[in-house]
């Protein structure tokens, strides 16, 4: 199970990593009332950077799906059948099982989530993990590291909770209702629905957690309360629409692969 989620992972991180930079760059946008549409930084992007700026980043993105991907997804099934027991799960507890599950994956992957972050705000230019990683230990300490954690976490448990519990509850819906668990177009719809639910619940948390791994100082509370009294409380959502369309296409690629992976293996 560990396995086919870091494949379904991996395939999905590569596929979205040009919409996730553009995520990133409008989150840190901070001007008072101006939001930069995904087109306009995508020019924007390529403009100054070329395509290859649209893969910034994509190295640790891709290590830390190899490792979060497939511990968020892996570890959801055991927590779910640890918690439950013999009883059927509800709603509640499928999206606490969630949360644990990303939680718990989300705090060791941090350092590679604050490598993505900064490669794509351009803050550091080092493509190699290794010795990016080894960099930022050393400049930085284990603190600089294990920056934004908090807020890591906390994205990490909404978005889990949010998504890997709506999809197993409304994949759950849908075969009760009599349609065929085998179906793609079923996953899909589900994957985008489930998507969405976590794009809009955590899109706050992940833009206050991106603001603090691009920089060297200032805590989760010290960016929350910049960010409400100079740019007004709707910059919590920043990148929300990137993060949707970025969600979605990641949703239906990794979980339809992780469907099609149980079916046959």
């Amino acid at each position: 199970m560990f396995l086919f989620s870091a494949i379904s992972a991996c395939t999905a991180e590569l596929c979205t990593t040009p919409i996730d930079a553009i995520k990133t760059r409008l989150q840190l946008e901070q001007q008072r009332g101006r939001f930069p549409s995904i087109l306009d930084t995508f020019r924007r992007s390529v403009a100054s950077g070329g395509v290859k700026s649209l893969y910034a980043g994509a190295g640790p993105a891709i290590a830390r799906q190899a490792s979060y991907g497939s511990l968020r997804i892996g570890l959801y099934s055991p927590i779910k059948s640890a918690i439950c027991g013999d009883a059927t799960p509800n709603f509640m507890l499928k999206a606490l099982s969630g949360s644990i599950s990303g939680s718990i994956a989300s705090l060791f992957c941090t350092p590679l989530d604050v490598l993505k972050v900064r490669l794509q705000s351009g803050a550091s230019t080092d493509r190699n993990v290794a010795r990016a990683l080894y960099s930022l230990v050393r400049t930085e300490g284990i603190s600089g590291a294990w920056r934004g954690w908090a807020p890591t976490a906390s994205r990490a448990a909404v978005v889990a909770a949010a998504e890997l519990g709506a999809y197993d509850e409304l994949f759950s819906l849908a075969v009760a209702q009599g349609a065929n668990p085998a179906s793609s177009a079923m996953h899909v719809l589900v994957s985008i629905a489930a998507g969405g639910c976590a794009s809009l619940l955590a899109s706050p948390i992940d833009c206050i957690k991106t603001r603090c791994q691009n920089s060297s100082r200032g805590s989760a509370l010290t960016v929350l309360r910049l960010m409400l009294t100079s740019e007004g409380p709707l910059s919590l959502w920043r990148g929300v629409g990137a993060d949707f369309a970025r969600r979605g296409p990641h949703s239906v690629v990794s979980f339809s692969l992780l469907e099609q992976l149980r079916g046959r293996f």
